[in-house]
């Protein structure tokens, strides 16, 4: 957990165009570098993988392309990578509030076409009761 209380905030702003931001996001499957995240076992003497990754398929998103999206979400600097510097990282629960936003902006959508259709059927409804009428005569 992280420190989310109103107190020690400032500059609050709601997070504005979510789903064009959401819509930019490119989810993938990749699979790691076993070079670069994995280590030599001392008791097995085998290559194991370290604490934070998987072995296998996995999902996510790739760093660089995320920058350009919400660079906010963006952790620099990661080293111990063997011959890459400033490696990056994402921040993935702070995506959260972006998808949270986006909900809500679609949830708004669907709410405005959910009062179109209404109307619309309503007209169509009463285009049908005059069409039977007029066909009646």
């Amino acid at each position: 957990s992280s420190g989310s209380d109103a107190r020690l905030k400032t500059n609050v702003q709601t997070i504005e165009d979510p789903l064009t931001k959401i819509t930019k996001l490119r989810g993938v499957n990749f699979e790691w570098k076993k070079r670069y995240v994995t280590h030599i076992s001392n008791q097995t003497s085998k290559f194991v993988y370290n604490d934070a990754y998987d072995e296998g398929l996995q999902m996510g998103f790739i760093a660089q392309e995320v920058e350009q999206v919400i660079p906010e979400v963006i952790e620099r600097d990661h080293i111990g990578f063997e011959g890459l510097n400033d490696v990056l990282a994402l921040d993935y629960p702070k995506i959260t509030a972006l998808l949270v936003e986006g909900i809500k902006e679609l949830n708004e959508k669907v709410r405005a076409q959910e009062g179109t259709i209404a109307t619309l059927s309503s007209v169509i409804e009463a285009m049908t009761v005059r069409l039977a009428a007029l066909e009646s005569k």
